[in-house]
């Protein structure tokens, strides 16, 4: 049977991706402090990610794999994957390379870009290279093989909410462990372009982003042991309402902004309870909002709007530099959105969709 298909989740995914945007877009100074800092806190968006993957990973193939790992079911597994990411990030990179490959010119550390292995590379400017938030895909692709294994581990604590509980307690006890660590040591004080800094280990590197994965594998999990309970409906709407002014207030708090907890764990763990209140009262009052059918189609091209936000900001961010006012500015921020979600939702439909559907009837 195939598992339900959870809307507001995939709107809270264009909402991650807006959250990006406003972090590379950036804010006048002519704004009050509170939305500059907002602005610049919207790199929690990747982290928000991270945790939205494992637990629509683990809600649609949990019981895919209920047979075990067959080689056909992890084939199928791998070719959906593959499908569903690699064709438009290819798409967007060597959109953003052209210009260099082109002219004939060097283009460093290419092959990385192009097998999605940027981020175990310990220089940001490679890192970041060619188009710069595809360095998430790269630790996508990562969580994305380590999943079947991880969901072995998730089969065994998978007993009772308690062990549920349990489990996810324990990871977020590792979790904290690792944030003290790079905390308390010489790493926080680095500068991001060092490879032994902080926001090169907690950030960008792909292996400590297994903790958010899993998080949402084991949220998936109890939200799946949950939804049938008669309260759960009045305990979403308010693990989602807390989550999200946590997240609110951790994002306008300017001590917080770029400090060690802020690359990961201090938002991966509101994210957890946005993502299982979303889950649970999708349906149940204001929460309906996030079902509206245009809001579901501007989640479902967030993945191009992402992708694409910075070779398009390197052309429609010139409008944000002739604001001279908050108003002006105001003005411009939407015209470039609409433009950035115009063109994400045709990226969507004319390569994303198709390919996706070309691969997946070939290889599948």
């Amino acid at each position: 049977m195939r598992p339900t298909r959870l809307e507001a989740l995939t709107s809270l995914r264009f909402f991650a991706a807006l959250a990006v945007f406003l972090h590379h877009y950036g804010v006048p100074g002519a704004l009050s402090p509170p939305f500059q800092t907002m602005a610049s806190a919207g790199y929690c968006g990747v982290t928000v990610f991270f945790v939205l993957s494992g637990f629509v990973l683990a809600h649609n193939y949990y019981g895919g794999f209920q047979g075990g790992l067959t080689p056909a079911g992890l084939r199928t597994y791998a070719v959906a994957r593959v499908a569903r990411v690699y064709p438009l990030y290819l798409f967007v990179l060597l959109w953003t390379a052209a210009p260099a490959l082109l002219e004939g010119k060097p283009v460093p550390r290419f092959w990385e870009h192009a097998l999605a292995l940027q981020a175990w590379d310990p220089h940001l400017e490679i890192a970041y290279a060619y188009n710069s938030p595809g360095w998430s895909l790269s630790v996508e692709f990562f969580l994305y093989a380590c999943f079947p294994l991880l969901l072995l581990g998730l089969r065994r604590v998978d007993r009772s909410v308690t062990t549920l509980l349990v489990a996810a307690g324990s990871l977020a006890g590792l979790m904290v462990v690792l944030t003290l660590w790079f905390s308390l040591g010489p790493s926080h004080a680095l500068p991001w372009e060092d490879p032994d800094s902080a926001h090169r280990w907690l950030y960008r590197s792909p292996a400590p982003r297994l903790g958010d994965f899993a998080l949402g594998m084991l949220t998936a999990r109890l939200y799946a042991r949950l939804a049938a309970k008669p309260a759960s409906a009045r305990g979403g709407l308010a693990l989602a309402g807390g989550g999200a002014v946590v997240i609110a207030a951790l994002m306008a708090w300017p001590r917080h902004l770029y400090s060690v907890p802020s690359f990961d764990l201090s938002y991966a763990l509101p994210a957890v309870a946005v993502i299982l209140g979303l889950a649970l009262a999708a349906d149940s009052g204001p929460l309906r909002w996030f079902t509206r059918p245009s809001l579901v189609r501007l989640g479902e091209a967030s993945y191009a709007l992402y992708l694409i936000q910075m070779p398009f900001l390197e052309w429609a961010g010139r409008l944000k530099t002739a604001a001279a006012t908050p108003a002006g500015y105001g003005v411009a921020t939407a015209l470039v959105l609409v433009m950035l979600c115009a063109v994400s939702l045709g990226l969507h439909h004319a390569v994303e969709r198709p390919m996706q559907r070309v691969l997946r009837s070939r290889f599948g």
